[in-house]
């Protein structure tokens, strides 16, 4: 019994002491740097990027340098590369390229100050960035879910998940608009006072917002530069324009039994029309204009021929409607209106010659009012940023991608007349 005490007595002693040697030790700090980040999407010919994060830590640092971040990207994509072929991935993990870090003040100007807010900017491509993907399997464009970003910076836990994402669509109401039988998602760009309405009609990537995807008028005008619209160039060159693009249930090719092939109707045809005239008639709107690429060129020469010279004039590009369906009634139809058609001559996707070439050749044929017609040889990128990834040579989008250049209006037709400059002398 003794014994035993006196181990108990020993333990209790050894306890104390280690509480006093505990109590008489620093204190040890529990105040870990830790992190939140918003990214920053940007608009670009072939979709958008996130280019540039802003950190909000839990405390002030003296500094900031490239060497000091690194930065992972994990998203659900299409991995292109996958063995056996491009699958849907959850995770696909790209470590990106970061081109400045600094620190930057309460009014977020840069700063050599200590500070609890840094920015961490990076480089983006065709390849590398983007927070909307392609799925082969849909057929549609949507955002990544999830979309994360691992940010490295000294002993720091930063979350990867974005609180907030910005970018050019937050210039834009989104929106939903009822006509007929169906509600569309709507991007909308409203210019007080505007006396003419451009609708923008999508490609067949970027609807589905009826079939359950994670998709929206967000991805509508940002995976392709619809944003552009909203710019400088087109608005000064317009006297200001409202912009409104209407997201398909599914793609504006369907048919009224669910068949995808492009014929002489379009499910969505009259309620389409039904919504702009409702949206001219709320909003005062004298002049209308109507464009689309691919799908949306379809659609958008649909409704030429439904409406003719109803509408101040179409800007089909890259349209998929096969010269086969359109009559000769719908010719007559086409040639005393506005037209104004964009396409490049090496489109695999939309061949030329079984689409805008005999159709354009048969209005020609039918002394149009008023035809443009701007054809390139093929759809590069202008700007010079991705000679890198192409041997020092402009870079080549696919040449079904010819809506890039009527989005930096880059078009010229046989007189050197951009479309943008086309639609202007029309209204003034």
């Amino acid at each position: 019994m003794n014994k035993i005490l006196k181990v108990l007595s020993a333990a209790s002693m050894a306890a104390i002491l280690a509480a006093c040697s505990s109590s008489n030790a620093p204190a040890q700090s529990s105040d870990k740097l830790t992190g939140t980040y918003s990214a920053s999407i940007t608009g670009e010919d072939w979709g958008c990027g996130v280019d540039k994060v802003t950190v909000k830590l839990s405390s002030t640092v003296d500094s900031v340098t490239v060497d000091d971040v690194k930065v992972t990207e994990v998203k659900e994509a299409t991995d292109w590369a996958a063995e056996g072929g491009p699958k849907v991935v959850k995770d696909l993990t790209t470590e990106r390229t970061v081109t400045d870090a600094y620190l930057v003040d309460a009014n977020g100007e840069k700063t050599t100050k200590a500070s609890d807010t840094m920015v961490i900017e990076m480089t983006i491509d065709p390849n590398t960035g983007s927070p909307i993907w392609y799925s082969m399997e849909s057929g549609y464009n949507q955002w990544s879910d999830p979309y994360t970003l691992n940010i490295e910076f000294k002993d720091a836990e930063i979350d990867a998940t974005p609180t907030a994402m910005t970018s050019p669509a937050d210039a834009w109401n989104m929106t939903t608009m009822t006509a007929g039988d169906f509600t569309y998602n709507v991007a909308e760009y409203k210019v007080d006072k505007a006396e003419t309405l451009f609708v923008w009609l999508h490609g067949m990537g970027e609807g589905g917002a009826g079939t359950g995807i994670n998709t929206d008028a967000g991805v509508t005008i940002l995976a392709n530069k619809v944003t552009a619209l909203a710019g400088e160039d087109f608005q000064e060159t317009l006297g200001g324009v409202s912009v409104i693009a209407p997201q398909s249930p599914t793609m504006w090719m369907e048919g009224d039994k669910g068949e995808i092939a492009g014929p002489r109707h379009s499910k969505y045809e009259q309620s389409l029309i039904e919504l702009i005239d409702n949206y001219v008639k709320e909003n005062n709107i004298k002049n209308v204009f109507i464009g689309g690429c691919s799908n949306g060129g379809y659609m958008t020469m649909n409704i030429a021929l439904e409406c003719g010279d109803k509408y101040t004039g179409y800007v089909p590009i890259c349209e998929a409607m096969l010269d086969e369906y359109i009559t000769d009634e719908d010719i007559a139809t086409l040639a005393k209106s506005n037209m104004y058609f964009v396409w490049a001559k090496n489109d695999e996707t939309v061949l030329p010659e079984k689409y805008e070439e005999p159709t354009v050749a048969r209005i020609q044929a039918a002394n149009p009012v008023n035809l443009s017609i701007s054809v390139t040889d093929d759809v590069h990128d202008t700007t010079g940023k991705y000679d890198h990834l192409n041997e020092g040579k402009p870079y080549q989008y696919n040449g079904h991608w010819s809506w890039i250049y009527f989005d930096n209006d880059e078009t010229a037709d046989q007189n050197g007349v951009s479309a943008f400059d086309w639609m202007a002398a029309i209204i003034k």
